[in-house]
């Protein structure tokens, strides 16, 4: 059994929208071939991705914000040579012909609306917290349970705009 799990660093483009919202791509750039061979040979596989915003507190701890759980898994069909791509977090299931595909839903956002600026004091600063983690195989009650410990592939910090 091959495992996919390898240490990544996450490239991360913030940006505005018309609406007030801050959007965001986010790409783990890393070496794919272990997580393509995990899904070529039939494994499950999950991506658990966090997005925290914190206030930047000078004297003390920074205080939370917010938090966004992003939980992504792409179970494969060796027989049909399709790969269902479950969004744990919307309820939201597609199936796709193409392992590229499949990987891109894993390890990469495009247009991800994650916080209204009309939230945020324009007098404070506040930070984006990225952490991506991986599993194989895991079922949804070891991963929901609270002693599972999924794989920490990667994580940043940003500066908000």
């Amino acid at each position: 059994m091959s495992t996919a799990h390898a240490e990544a660093s996450l490239a991360v483009k913030i940006f505005k929208g018309d609406d007030h919202v801050l959007y965001c791509d986010i790409i783990a750039k890393h070496d794919t071939r272990p997580l393509r061979k995990s899904l070529q040979e039939g494994i499950n596989m999950s991506f658990l991705w966090t997005l925290r915003i914190e206030e930047v507190n000078q004297y003390w701890w920074n205080h939370e914000f917010a938090t966004v759980h992003i939980h992504h898994k792409v179970i494969p069909d060796l027989l049909s040579g399709n790969w269902a791509l479950v969004d744990q977090s919307s309820g939201i299931n597609q199936h796709v012909s193409n392992i590229d595909d499949a990987i891109a839903f894993l390890i990469s956002f495009k247009q991800l609306p994650f916080l209204d600026q009309s939230l945020l004091d324009q007098n404070k600063k506040y930070l984006l917290q990225i952490e991506l983690h991986s599993s194989a195989g895991a079922s949804d009650q070891e991963i929901d349970s609270w002693f599972y410990t999924p794989h920490e592939i990667a994580a940043t910090t940003l500066s908000l705009p």
